[in-house]
């Protein structure tokens, strides 16, 4: 269906950004490969379990709020997520194992195939820089990563290390942000985890990968070694299927990635771009969250990117090799066709020197011939005009044979000509 301008328009506003006040906590859930309309359906059922009532029915996005919080539904290409955001006021991740207040029961229907898994807790304050000696409560005697974010009206701290449920803890301080704009900062903050996750996934595809394209490389170099050597007894039809099997091995390899590897540099990215937009700064004596994630992020792109380039690469090479097989065949051809020719060449020189034999004799038959009828001539006449019939026949000899030797020799011209 062509697009719209209604289409479009909305497209702007597809996916709306949460308004956040005060103490809030986030459980945020990503999944791949899981039906999105099931994750729609399962937070219908518990959104009216709650008695929440919808604010947002977009084609991608579904969300539910009532005053206890509000749960989110967001469809992705190749992922959804699922978020809650409820107010807290107890000491951050009180109960981070658990999902919040009273979705809590309803959680026990959620899939548990998730590849991110995230609380959240956001806490306004003054603007005050945390200590190790605030951090270790929350966190646990960790490396601890932390930053001023959105020109300085916000901190960030976690330790990027999952709990006993497999969840980040990520902490946000707010020192005086609009709702909006901590809306905003926590949607980043979840797109940050959510799509560093997604583009790793990359990576296990590519390790995976690597010794299949170590193996196709090793066998493109013994195929050039043999189409380099004009001495090699291999058969150019054995080079032809190795070629051909080597051929459908990187092309399997190529459909196996070519999708993955695409969406790993679109989530990289995004990751870069979400981190970029926090405007991070340093705070003393902590390693910020942009260096952190970029170092780790960074080699798991390179990989996948080197992966990626890897494979080209031996395309290109498996086509060059190609192309010097056909010329090695081309070649062999000629100097069949050439050895033919020659051999056609001799024949046709035979053929010529066989058909001037055969003209030799029958210039002898024919004069022999025409001699005979002279001399049966010669006797018939010798009554008549007393001629003698053997001198008559010796004499037409030598005239009978220059005769049928100029007639056939014109004769051959005229063929030729």
């Amino acid at each position: 269906m062509p697009p719209t301008l209604s289409m479009l328009q909305q497209e702007l506003h597809a996916r709306p950004q949460p308004i956040c006040s005060g103490a809030q906590s986030v459980r945020h859930r990503a999944y791949v490969h899981h039906p999105v309309a099931d994750l729609m359906d399962w937070a219908a059922r518990a959104a009216a379990g709650l008695g929440a009532g919808i604010v947002h029915d977009l084609p991608f996005l579904r969300a539910w709020t009532w005053p206890d919080g509000e749960l989110r539904v967001e469809a992705h290409n190749e992922f959804a997520t699922l978020t809650w955001i409820s107010p807290q006021a107890g000491r951050p991740f009180a109960d981070a194992q658990a999902w919040p207040g009273p979705f809590a029961a309803q959680a026990a229907g959620l899939p548990d195939t998730c590849v991110v898994d995230l609380v959240l807790e956001l806490r306004p304050g003054p603007p005050a820089d945390l200590g190790r000696e605030d951090l270790v409560p929350l966190f646990g005697d960790h490396q601890f990563l932390g930053g001023r974010v959105s020109d300085g009206m916000a901190a960030v701290w976690s330790d990027f290390r999952a709990d006993s449920s497999g969840a980040y803890r990520l902490l946000v301080q707010d020192f005086g942000l609009s709702p909006r704009r901590c809306g905003r900062l926590v949607q980043r903050c979840l797109d940050i985890v959510t799509y560093l996750h997604l583009a790793l996934i990359g990576l296990g595809e590519a390790r995976a990968v690597n010794p299949d394209l170590i193996a196709c490389g090793t066998e493109v170099d013994r195929i050039v070694a043999d189409i380099a050597d004009p001495d090699t007894p291999i058969d150019e039809r054995v080079l032809l299927d190795r070629l051909s099997t080597l051929s459908a091995r990187l092309e399997h390899l190529r459909a196996r990635t070519a999708r993955r590897f695409a969406a790993t540099a679109a989530y990289g990215d995004i990751t870069r771009e979400r981190l970029g937009e926090l405007r991070e700064r340093k705070i003393a004596g902590f390693q910020t969250v942009g260096e952190f994630l970029g170092r780790r992020l960074s080699p798991g792109l390179r990989t996948v990117a080197a992966v990626r380039t890897s494979l080209d690469d031996l395309s290109r090479r498996q086509e060059r090799c190609a192309n010097l097989l056909r010329t090695r065949i081309d070649v062999r051809l000629a100097e069949q066709n050439r050895a033919l020719l020659a051999s056609v060449d001799r024949r046709a020189g035979l053929q010529l020197r066989l058909q001037e034999t055969v003209e030799g004799l029958s210039v002898v038959v024919i004069s022999y011939y025409l001699v005979g009828l002279i001399k049966h001539l010669a006797v018939a006449a010798k009554p008549v005009i007393r001629l003698d019939s053997d001198l008559a026949t010796g004499l037409a000899v030598p005239v009978v044979v220059l005769a049928v030797f100029l007639l056939t020799r014109r004769l051959r011209r005229r063929l030729h000509a």
